[in-house]
């Protein structure tokens, strides 16, 4: 993990800690043996910790939150760690989960003083670990378009190569055709076998560029809400083009309910195209859906970004 999402994990895990109140907060991701640190804050000297330590093991065995109220009464929390070796009293995660179902990590807040947290507050904590999962997810999609895009340019330049190759040939065995019939038909059977070559690297090019078109469409349908919820007394609608099949765009819109009858609505542009804008867009959209459950003052929400 780089630089740059590990300074989304890090803002993340900041975030965490202001909507929840609290003074601690990590990004873990859980291996066989080990519970590795991706962002932290409130402390910074700890990396990594045997798996039999941590509390996201435990994260890791539902879909929905874990929470310990007070680890001084839980005999779970006893050895511990946080517990054990930072007196931390409260714990409260939420599992990181892949789109295919797995399990890979959690979002944990923690406090030295035992506390509970309302069903709002612990659906903040699962909104913040799609957000990550989402990072994770668009971090992967980013690498695979390099790759995607250095093999159709390897492709382009082996064609280019071949399509020379056979020019120059086809060039030297003319003149030779003239004193041998023979080998000049050899020369021309093997320049029809460089051009069904050069035909088979254009298809697989194109099918590359399939998937880009396909990654593109997964990704643009991830940033934008699956459907608009009923609203008594007012028709909602939306229609969303974006500027091309092949590239994601920055812009986005989201409409919810904040509870009793108040609803939030946003539209953003972020500046941009390809998967980076859409990294912030993601980031942004979930932010202001968060901060707007948080806060009551819209300007309050905003500022968060």
């Amino acid at each position: 993990m780089d630089a740059a999402p590990g300074a989304v994990l890090n803002r993340i895990a900041a975030l965490a800690t202001r909507s929840l109140n609290t003074p601690m907060a990590v990004i873990s991701i859980v291996d066989r043996d080990r519970i590795w640190f991706a962002a932290a804050y409130g402390f910074d000297d700890v990396r990594e910790i045997a798996r039999g330590d941590g509390m996201s093991a435990f994260v890791i065995l539902n879909d929905s939150p874990f929470v310990i109220n007070d680890a001084a009464t839980d005999p779970r929390a006893a050895d511990l760690y946080f517990v054990r070796e930072r007196g931390v009293r409260f714990f409260a995660g939420a599992p990181i989960v892949t789109f295919d179902g797995h399990r890979l990590g959690a979002i944990a807040v923690m406090d030295t003083q035992p506390r509970t947290l309302s069903a709002d507050e612990l659906a903040i904590l699962e909104d913040l670990a799609a957000i990550i999962m989402e990072q994770l997810e668009l971090r992967l999609l980013s690498l695979d378009s390099v790759l995607l895009e250095r093999r159709l340019r390897g492709a382009a330049e082996d064609a280019r190569d071949k399509a020379r190759q056979s020019r120059d040939s086809a060039e030297f065995h003319r003149d030779e055709a003239e004193r041998d019939r023979d080998h000049a038909r050899r020369e021309r059977d093997q320049a029809h076998v460089d051009r069904e070559a050069a035909m088979r690297d254009r298809g697989i090019a194109e099918r590359d560029r399939d998937q880009t078109e396909e990654f593109a469409s997964v990704l643009q349908r991830t940033l934008l809400p699956p459907s608009l919820p009923d609203i008594e007394g007012m028709t909602v609608a939306a229609y969303f083009r974006p500027i091309s099949t092949r590239q994601v765009g920055g812009d986005f819109y989201d409409l919810f309910a904040l509870g009793g009858d108040q609803w939030a609505f946003f539209i953003g542009d972020v500046l941009g195209h390809g998967a980076g804008a859409a990294v912030v867009t993601s980031l942004i959209r979930y932010t202001l859906r968060s901060a707007a459950l948080h806060y009551s003052d819209p300007t309050q929400a905003l500022s968060e970004l």
